[in-house]
């Protein structure tokens, strides 16, 4: 399991994730059962669509992002460290 882009721009504050699955010869896998979610959501929002999810940086801190391919369990965990963004006033 990857995502794409990789690497995430730097600075980005929202990003558009595309989940890409392999088997075990290495070729890609069509799968549109995924899961993704934020350890974090004062820090990290997620938006999913399927293959695809926005993030979105909302908060100053740290958080993970699981991604998880549903059919076969293959995860994916993404630690976001130092993030700097401001949370949105309430």
């Amino acid at each position: 399991v990857e995502f794409s882009p990789n690497p995430i721009p730097a600075g980005a504050s929202s990003v558009l994730l595309t989940a890409i699955a392999y088997n075990a010869q290495n070729q890609v896998v069509p799968s549109e059962s995924w899961q993704w979610s934020s350890s974090n959501s004062s820090v990290l929002t997620v938006a999913p669509n399927g293959r695809t999810a926005t993030l979105n940086i909302v908060g100053a801190g740290d958080a993970l992002l699981e991604l998880k391919e549903q059919e076969s369990g293959a995860t994916l965990t993404l630690q976001i460290t130092g993030a700097t963004g401001t949370a949105p006033a309430s």
